[in-house]
């Protein structure tokens, strides 16, 4: 995820090249981050419970 000033169409075609997932320009509204966040890494599988696990410094297992 890219937090940016820059919101020409060259910066973001360059960001989606270079791999991020989620572009947002400034101004943006802060209350979305989270959101857009946990879309992100539900898009890469990981699960809200492992990330609570490893907020409280349980250990996150690989299976």
């Amino acid at each position: 995820m890219m937090l940016t000033s820059k919101a020409s169409h060259l910066h973001i075609d360059l960001a989606d090249k270079g791999g991020a997932d989620d572009y947002v320009t400034k101004p943006f509204d802060v209350a979305s981050i989270p959101d857009r966040v946990a879309a992100l890494l539900r898009g890469a599988g990981i699960a809200r419970a492992a990330l609570e696990g490893a907020a409280a410094g349980d250990a996150i297992e690989d299976d």
